[in-house]
C-alpha cells in the first residue's frame, strides 16, 4: 500500500503538539471500542499531546484486566466497568486518565443500562473547582430514560452556581439531526443551563456523518475552545475542550542513564589498571573491601560514563512505528473527507499494519 508524503501524514503529531501548547487545561473524550488492545497507542497519544484529562468509553474492561495493565507513567486513572449485568455482553465501561499533579475528590461511578459515568470534582489553585463527568449512553437505551438519568445524576451532585460544570461523552444522539431524541436533549440542556460545544460530525461511515460525541458546559466563555481530533484509534473522533488559564504543567517522566557518547574503552581500561586499589586488596574485612571497591569503581564510571536524564517512552517504539500511526491517521482523514470504498479499504489496511508492527516490535523486544 502506498503511503502519502511525510508532510501530509504528520498532521496527527502536529495536532497533538498544538493541544500541548494550549494555554489552559485540556479535557478530552474518545469512544475507544476496547482499550486493552489499543493501550500502547493511547500511551503515545498522552505522551505527545500531554492531555490533562482523558475519558475513554466503551473500554470493554472486566475483572480479568488488572490495574497494573492500565497504568501509564505520569497519570492516575479511575475505571468503571460492567459488573453483574444481566445480559453479560462484552462492552461498555468508562476509564479516566488524569495528570498526577491534579487533585480530585468526590468521585462517583455509575454503571447502569441507561447511562455509564464517572463524576469527579477537580480542585484548582486560585480558581473555582470543576465538576467533571465522562459518560456513555448505550445505543440501545431509551433516550427518554437516559436523559432523565443524566438529570437525576446532576441533581444528586447538588452543584452550586460557584462551580464550573463540564460533561464529555458519547451520547449516541445525533446533535445535527432533527429527531425527537435531539429535541429532548436540547430541552434538557436548556433546562440545565448547559451548552453543547461540538458542532461537527464525530463519527463518519460510508453512509452517515453524525455528531454523537458531545461536550456540555455551564460556562461557554470559559470552555470556548472545543473541537475534534481524528486519532485513527476507533471510528469515533476524539473530542476535546480547553479551560482557559490555570494549566498545571506535568513534569515529564524521565530516568537517568549512563552516557556512552564520548566513551573510550581503551582509556577506561588504562585508568582501571593505573588506579590505586590498595584500599580493596589490603582490606581485612570483606564489607570494607566491598565499600572501597564501589567507591573507586563508581568514581571511574562517573568520569568516563557520566549520568544524563532522558524522557521515558516505551522502549520498543520505533520511528517506523510512529510513521505507521501517522499513515493510519492520514487514511482516516481521507476517509472522513470522502467516505468511499477505496479510502475505507486503505484505512482498514493501515489499521492492520499498525497492529502487526506493534506485535512484532513488542515480541522482538521481549
Amino acid at each position: 500500500m502506498q503511503f502519502p508524503p511525510t508532510e501530509d501524514i504528520s498532521e496527527f503529531m502536529y495536532t497533538c503538539a498544538a493541544i500541548d501548547k494550549m494555554k489552559g487545561i485540556v479535557f478530552a473524550h474518545l469512544n475507544v471500542c476496547s482499550v486493552s488492545r489499543k493501550l500502547d497507542e493511547i500511551r503515545i497519544l498522552l505522551e505527545k499531546s500531554h492531555l490533562d484529562f482523558l475519558f475513554l468509553t466503551e473500554t470493554f474492561l472486566n475483572e480479568s484486566i488488572n490495574d497494573a495493565e492500565l497504568a501509564i507513567p505520569g497519570y492516575h486513572f479511575i475505571r468503571s466497568h460492567r459488573r453483574n449485568r444481566e445480559d453479560k455482553k462484552r462492552g461498555g465501561g468508562v476509564l479516566l486518565y488524569y495528570g498526577e499533579d491534579y487533585v480530585i475528590h468526590n468521585c462517583v461511578m455509575t454503571c447502569s443500562n441507561l447511562l455509564e459515568s464517572i463524576w469527579v470534582t477537580v480542585s484548582l489553585p486560585k480558581a473555582r473547582p470543576i465538576e467533571l463527568c465522562g459518560f456513555h449512553r448505550p445505543p440501545g437505551a431509551s433516550y427518554d430514560l437516559s436523559i432523565d438519568e443524566m438529570h437525576s445524576q446532576l441533581s444528586t451532585r447538588n452543584i452550586s452556581p460557584a462551580v464550573d460544570l463540564l460533561l464529555l461523552g458519547d451520547c449516541n444522539i445525533d446533535f445535527m439531526s432533527r429527531s425527537n431524541a435531539k429535541t429532548k436533549l436540547s430541552n434538557f440542556l436548556k433546562l440545565s443551563n448547559l451548552d453543547q460545544s461540538i458542532k461537527c460530525p464525530t463519527r463518519i461511515t460510508t453512509r452517515t456523518a453524525t455528531c454523537i460525541d458531545h461536550v456540555y458546559s455551564n460556562n461557554i466563555d470559559l470552555f470556548a475552545n472545543a473541537g475534534t481530533l481524528q486519532t485513527g484509534l476507533s471510528d469515533h473522533d476524539l473530542i476535546f475542550v480547553c479551560r482557559k488559564k490555570c494549566k498545571i504543567r506535568k513534569a515529564k517522566v524521565s530516568i537517568c542513564i549512563r552516557c556512552y557518547r564520548h566513551f573510550d574503552s581503551d582509556l577506561f581500561s588504562h585508568d582501571i589498571r593505573s588506579t590505586d586499589w590498595t584500599d580493596v586488596t589490603l582490606a581485612t574485612d570483606i564489607n570494607i573491601a566491598s565499600i572501597a571497591f564501589d567507591r573507586i569503581f563508581t568514581g571511574l564510571l562517573d568520569k568516563h560514563l557520566p549520568w544524563k536524564r532522558i524522557c521515558v517512552r516505551a522502549p520498543w517504539i520505533s520511528n517506523e512505528f510512529l510513521s505507521l500511526i501517522d499513515a493510519r491517521q492520514y487514511h482516516t482523514r481521507q476517509f472522513n473527507l470522502c467516505p468511499c470504498q477505496a479510502h475505507f479499504e486503505a484505512r482498514r489496511q493501515s489499521h492492520i499494519l499498525v497492529q502487526q508492527m506493534k506485535n512484532k516490535l513488542k515480541r522482538d523486544y521481549i
